[in-house]
């Protein structure tokens, strides 16, 4: 019990811990008056020559040095039968009514008292009076100690997107979303000083409250009196879960460093991640030194609103390349929130036209630092664009992105972000089986380039009529002998270095096609070696499907023109003769093998050498009676050279065999032979690393006529005396002029 003698007797304070006044709270008054409830009891000894009527406290300081509002107990509340008397004033409360009696303790409850900013050890002075005008003082206790006001936590923080420190810039500018892991960094200014021993909690309540995670992101930085760009000074930390929604911190000592961790007013940065929820969250940070709060925030800080995770499904009808097509989305999210405007950001390379669709629009931007094409779906409907089958528009690029990743945002009637989510998007299908052959020598006139191609885009409307191809600016390209095989007729309208454009009689539909047209091929492999098939709608000109830049033919160091197809005619299923004849221009010794590759459905009939004729003597077989020829294989025969003399002479050769026509069933959709030769005898396809140069031969059909029987008959003709029509005077003078002989059908 503390005793203080005053002028008219004596006041005694009983020791309540040490102290007479107690604060039943850990909180610190901010701005606004809190429920804090004082207590105060004391006694009133003889002699009193004079009735006490009134009672003044006064809270003259903090030993901290506050900053801002003081204590105050201008809206203080006094339990009865006391009340709070006029002169009661910021830290002076003026008590009225006690009924104070000799000897006996009495006690004053006070509520809704305003703590000071700041925190400390408080000191109270009371004085009695011994009338309502505090005219006559009656006794004082002055400046003795009051109870202890926790320090104040200055918080502001921040919640981050696990992905922003990733270097996809798409990512870096998005905020952070529910149920996927964030970084929350905190900046802390404490009132009171914190020291090693010291224990840092982190609490995070409410409906929405996060879940703390303790891992390795977890660090806690001083940074000065000033917030700067500096890492500052990491603190060690003993750091441990409570729970899900609560982190404990322990100060530890670090050697050169005393035992304040944190000074008063010093900036200070706990970074650590968190699993973010949907709803209201606020967040207490207090530190406890010897087991007691000296520093809390009382659970103000309102804390973080992550956006929802947006569930995206991307579906275009097809996606070929450089086409327009339709896409089908599906967005949807949880919580059932109402978004009245998508974002979609597209991966680099795709764009949208204007009119994207029925609620889709675009205007050339692009999504903030990246160089990916925005649109925005906008609708008024009362539910909004989730949930809903939407589809907008959009132009794909000549290939397929290295980025395939689609991002949409949505965005509440406000324009408030409620939610993103990313989609793996689609691939750019090429056209399937899209190949060119040609026998890549150089300067080759009159060289035949084979297309092939498969659509799989059935045309309703029978406007698939438009076939161009495009092939290096160094490759001249000539449809004067043009074969159409598989292809429906058509007309050249356009033909060139580099370029070629059929306008077809009939739609295409579904189906593997293939043909020929002719070309002159340069001295060397061009720098740029690619081709393109493009397939168009007539007459909209708009893309159907396309197959671009897949590689042509080295052009390699040899001299063989382009190789000669004939045979007898034949019917299905019974057996033709089938001669390949070629002339090598410049001797060479590179040649170790040539290979003959029949088309699907085709197959020769060789039993033996003697039935697989060769024209040319000169040419340098592998010597044994039947080693040289492989026809182990129905679909293609192996003429092997000798590799001790492997010189092929300047001259004309020809190779004559038996092949049995295919049955109707088994007609071929690409109707080439192919002729390779090559440097190696195990050379078994024309694409092998062996082939040297592979030459492709328009095929026939049963009941085809060839051009060495055309002239047989022409001459047939002439013996006879009939007179010679014009188109077999064509064939002759072409014949006579030294052309190849190719299909005539």
């Amino acid at each position: 019990m503390l005793e203080h003698p005053g002028p008219q007797g004596w006041i005694r304070i009983p020791a309540h811990e040490g102290n007479c006044c107690r604060a039943r709270t850990t909180c610190i008054g901010l701005s606004a008056a809190i429920a804090t409830v004082v207590s105060t009891a004391f006694v009133v000894d003889e002699p009193v020559p004079l009735l006490l009527v009134s009672v003044r406290l006064l809270v003259p300081s903090l030993t901290y040095a506050s900053r801002g509002v003081d204590v105050s107990f201008d809206g203080a509340e006094v339990r009865a039968p006391a009340s709070k008397g006029l002169g009661t004033a910021g830290s002076v409360l003026v008590l009225s009514g006690l009924g104070l009696v000799v000897g006996v303790e009495a006690s004053v409850f006070v509520t809704s008292v305003q703590l000071g900013r700041g925190g400390g050890q408080t000191v109270f002075t009371l004085q009695t009076f011994s009338t309502p005008t505090l005219s006559l003082l009656a006794d004082e206790r002055l400046n003795f100690p009051g109870y202890f006001q926790a320090g104040n936590v200055l918080v502001e923080g921040s919640l981050q997107g696990g992905h922003v420190s990733s270097s996809n810039p798409l990512l870096q500018n998005l905020p952070p979303r529910a149920l996927e892991v964030a970084v929350v960094v905190l900046r802390l200014v404490f009132s009171l000083a914190v020291v090693v021993g010291d224990t840092l909690i982190v609490t995070c309540r409410g409906t929405g409250a996060y879940r703390l995670l303790v891992d390795e992101v977890l660090a806690m930085r001083v940074l000065g009196f000033e917030v700067s760009g500096g890492a500052g000074l990491l603190l060690p930390l003993l750091a441990a879960n409570r729970g899900d929604h609560e982190i404990v911190l322990q100060f530890l000592g670090m050697e050169g460093l005393n035992s304040t961790q944190i000074q008063s007013a010093q900036f200070a940065e706990l970074t650590f991640q968190a699993l973010p929820s949907s709803g209201v969250n606020t967040w207490k940070i207090a530190s406890y030194s010897q087991g007691a709060v000296s520093n809390t925030n009382d659970g103000s800080f309102a804390g973080f609103q992550p956006v929802l995770q947006l569930a995206v499904e991307l579906a275009p009808e097809r996606s070929p390349p450089n086409a327009l097509i339709a896409v089908n989305l599906q967005v949807s999210a949880d919580l059932n929130p109402v978004a009245t405007q998508l974002t979609l950001v597209a991966p680099p390379g795709f764009s949208f036209p204007t009119l994207c669709g029925e609620l889709c629009s675009s205007f050339g931007e692009f999504f903030a630092g990246t160089s990916r094409p925005v649109a925005n779906l906008l609708t008024t409907a009362a539910v909004g664009l989730l949930d809903q089958q939407l589809v907008f528009n959009i132009q794909t690029p000549l290939r397929t992105p290295q980025v395939l990743t689609w991002l949409v945002q949505a965005f509440d009637p406000a324009g408030n972000l409620l939610g993103w989510g990313q989609a793996d998007g689609f691939k750019v299908n090429q056209m399937r089986d899209a190949q060119v052959l040609y026998g890549g020598v150089p300067g080759l006139q009159n060289a035949q380039l084979a297309f092939v191609f498969t659509l799989e885009t059935p045309s309703l409307e029978g406007t698939f009529r438009i076939v161009e191809v495009v092939a290096p600016s160094e490759i001249s390209l000539s449809c004067d002998r043009l074969e159409h095989l598989t292809l429906p007729d058509a007309v050249c309208a356009e033909q060139g270095p580099g370029f070629a454009r059929l306008e077809l009689d009939e739609s295409l539909q579904p189906g593997t096609f293939s043909f020929t047209v002719t070309g002159e091929l340069p001295s060397q492999t061009p720098q740029q070696n690619v081709f393109s098939i493009v397939i168009r709608r007539s007459p909209s000109e708009h893309v159907v499907d396309a197959a671009f830049d897949f590689v042509g033919w080295q052009i390699r160091d040899v001299s063989i023109s382009q190789p000669v197809l004939a045979w007898s005619t034949a019917s299905f299923q019974e057996i033709s003769t089938v001669t390949i004849s070629f002339t090598v221009q410049l001797a060479t010794i590179a040649l170790r093998a040539m290979l003959i590759g029949l088309p699907p459905g085709f197959q020769h009939r060789v039993r033996s050498v003697e039935e697989f004729k060769v024209s040319n003597q000169r040419l340098p077989l592998l010597k044994g009676s039947t080693d040289w020829l492989d026809v182990s294989v129905l679909d293609r025969i192996l003429i092997s050279l000798e590799p001790e003399d492997p010189a092929v002479d300047v001259g004309t050769y020809m190779f004559s065999f038996p092949v049995e026509m295919p049955a109707v069933a088994e007609l071929p959709s690409v109707n080439l032979w192919q002729l390779s030769f090559c440097s190696s005898r195990y050379c078994v396809h024309p694409k092998d690393e062996a082939v040297l140069v592979s030459f492709p031969l328009p095929g026939f059909l049963p009941g085809d006529v060839s051009l060495l029987e055309q002239r047989r008959q022409q001459l047939a003709q002439e013996a006879a005396g009939r007179p010679e029509t014009a188109s077999a005077r064509m064939m002759r003078w072409s014949i006579l002029a030294g052309a190849p002989v190719l299909l005539c059908s």
